[in-house]
């Protein structure tokens, strides 16, 4: 997969380019399994249950720029 860097170009050409996103599979994207599989709810700076919602649903949303 590829490598999300922020701090260059486009990072949302980045994220949709670089194979991040699976709009078919949202579950299955890159994206969204890294942020799970980091979660650590006792821990400040984890993504919660609700980040994880809106991630997926914006996936399942075609992940429009916007």
């Amino acid at each position: 997969s590829g490598n999300l860097d922020l701090t260059t170009g486009n990072s949302y050409e980045s994220l949709i380019n670089g194979s991040f996103i699976d709009s078919g599979n949202p579950e299955s994207s890159s994206i969204y399994t890294k942020m799970n599989e980091d979660r650590h709810p006792s821990e400040s700076g984890t993504f919660s249950d609700t980040e994880l919602a809106l991630l997926l649903a914006w996936i399942e949303q075609g992940a429009n720029d916007n």
